[in-house]
């Protein structure tokens, strides 16, 4: 199974099985390749959301944790998610963490 990235307003992501939501959040320079068996495993029974960090495409003074923070909220606003299971890697993890607190 490879990943299809879906595209809506601001935003690309993969979008993956259903039930609860379980949102990943790639490292620095992860691929969506690293999640592919994540994905495969988990949505068969969860909802398995990647939002794309626009790491590269941010202007640089707001491609820090605080600026990358305000993109999944956009992003969590935008598809209207609730009560997630958030899992990060490396970046993403950090990302997770100041997202949930």
């Amino acid at each position: 199974m490879s990943l299809q990235v879906k595209e809506e307003a601001d935003f690309k992501y993969v979008d993956e099985g259903q039930g609860p939501v379980l949102m990943l959040l790639h490292g620095l320079f992860g691929a969506l390749s690293n999640w592919e068996e994540v994905v495969n495993h988990y949505s068969k029974h969860f909802r398995v959301i990647i939002p794309m960090l626009p790491i590269y495409e941010m202007p640089i003074k707001e491609a820090g944790l605080p600026g990358l923070r305000e993109f999944v909220e956009s992003f969590v606003a935008t598809k209207k998610l609730e009560n997630m299971i958030i899992i990060g890697n490396s970046l993403g993890s950090h990302v997770g963490i100041l997202y949930a607190g």
